[in-house]
């Protein structure tokens, strides 16, 4: 876990942290994020993305999101919207690198079998 993650884990286990700032929502440019979607995952697993997710410079939310948008890719699933950016095969083969890693972590970490 880095530091930034400690803090922020430790800022948001106050309940008066999780309400939302006042004032107008701050976007981001580019895309826009537009559903929650609540996942667990086990200790180890975690873990194991952190690592991951430091060694590319991301938080863990935007290496699970890059993760999961290159599986979806790597599939052909449908998605909604216009045509992928122009960069978006550097992005599958991203994605096809860090599933594959995150793949020989878990089978390492005996967390890779499926109940």
């Amino acid at each position: 876990m880095t530091d930034r993650d400690a803090e922020a884990f430790e800022h948001y286990e106050d309940p008066a942290h999780r309400e939302p700032a006042p004032g107008p929502a701050r976007r981001r440019r580019g895309r826009t994020l537009t559903q929650h979607v609540p996942v667990r995952f086990p200790t180890e697993t975690v873990d194991a993305v952190r690592e991951l997710a430091e060694a590319d410079g991301l938080s863990v939310s935007a290496w699970i999101r890059r993760t999961v948008d290159r599986a979806v890719a790597e599939r052909g699933a449908p998605r909604s919207g216009a045509a992928l950016p122009p960069d978006a095969q550097a992005a599958v083969e991203r994605l096809q690198r860090d599933i594959a890693d995150l793949a020989a972590v878990l089978e390492r970490s005996g967390s890779g079998s499926s109940h």
